[in-house]
């Protein structure tokens, strides 16, 4: 049996990845899409290394696929993607995909943007005018705490120098209209790891949240193909 690892993004829930584990489903294959909490202090100070709190809530995860499964794959969105890098070093996957990574060569920056473009976005979304994108990231606002940042910066640190151990099959999906993750980080990513097997498709008309924009049927069909699933 083939088990599939879904992990959602930072303020998200697995509702994230929802078409694609839909799609998964109706192949048969046996999914697990855990929800990664911070276990820690939730007020604006947050312990050094709370990072590891959203990890273990994956890993837990994997380990039970691994009991069961022939062969895993691991489709990671956005801080989710980072999580992926993380796991596929430390246990057997067979194949990777990464949606939206934010990953780029100063975290700093990217930490800073996505505080300014969360502030930018919701200034202009109003609850007669809000797209279900903007909708969307209103919910998310609403979970959003600052010391979160500190932890998110921690795990693109940590993830970083992974990225040359990563060997197994491996595509990447990213929006050319990101207002999180500059599409760069995706062509970043692309060259640094280190397998000889990978693929970097950039969507034109998509930004962050992949799976709730315009395009999300080309991304299902990027992950079918991929993947091997049958539509």
């Amino acid at each position: 049996m083939k088990g599939y690892l879904l992990l959602h993004g930072f303020a998200g829930s697995p509702e994230d990845l929802a078409p694609i584990a839909q799609h998964i489903k109706n192949d048969g294959g046996l999914l697990r899409c855990p929800a990664l909490t911070l276990q820690g202090n939730r007020k604006l100070r947050v312990k050094s290394g709370d990072w590891e709190d959203w990890v273990a809530s994956a890993e837990s995860s994997l380990i039970q696929l691994q009991d069961v499964c022939s062969q895993i794959h691991v489709i990671g969105f956005s801080m989710g993607s980072l999580i992926s890098v993380y796991l596929v070093t430390r246990f057997k996957v067979d194949r990777l995909v990464l949606m939206s990574p934010p990953m780029t060569a100063n975290p700093q920056e990217f930490v800073k943007g996505m505080a300014q473009s969360l502030k930018d976005q919701l200034k202009r979304a109003s609850s007669s005018t809000s797209t279900p994108y903007l909708k969307e990231l209103i919910r998310r606002a609403s979970r959003f705490q600052l010391g979160y940042l500190t932890q998110f910066h921690e795990l693109i640190d940590e993830v970083e120098p992974l990225l040359e151990k990563v060997t197994v099959p491996t595509l990447i999906l990213h929006g050319e209209k990101d207002d999180f993750a500059h599409p760069n980080g995706a062509r970043h990513i692309y060259q640094q790891l280190g397998s000889s097997e990978k693929k970097l498709v950039y969507l034109p008309k998509s930004r962050h949240l992949l799976c709730k924009d315009q395009e999300v049927d080309q991304v299902i069909k990027e992950v079918e193909d991929f993947l091997g699933l049958h539509s």
